[in-house]
């Protein structure tokens, strides 16, 4: 579980932006100071830690590269779920992503 955030996207003009509240559904390795059980079972990366700092930053680096228009076809949602479990693999290989959900998606132009 990751606190909601706002990316500015890469439309003409530089006004659009995105809120997105994303969910991580990773596979159930626990390591001491990644990550802790909430009810329900969820993980929530401890927030500043080094996970949580190297995971916002992935998202903020996929979701930037796009532009609203992008983010608004059908597909878009989807293709962007994809680009970032492929970014974590990389660069958080001991986090094994499983799924992606977004709890919350505004655009505004």
């Amino acid at each position: 579980v990751l606190e909601p955030m706002v990316v500015n996207l890469t439309d003409l003009g530089g006004r659009a932006y995105l809120r997105a509240a994303i969910i991580l559904r990773v596979a159930d390795e626990e390591k001491p100071g990644e990550a802790k059980k909430e009810e329900g079972g969820e993980k929530k990366l401890k927030a500043g830690g080094q996970q949580d700092v190297a995971v916002r930053d992935a998202l903020i680096d996929v979701l930037g590269r796009k532009s609203s228009e992008e983010l608004l076809q059908p597909e878009g949602k989807e293709q962007v779920k994809k680009e970032i479990k492929a970014v974590l693999t990389v660069r958080e290989p001991s986090m094994k992503v499983v799924d992606i959900f977004f709890t919350e998606f505004l655009v505004q132009r």
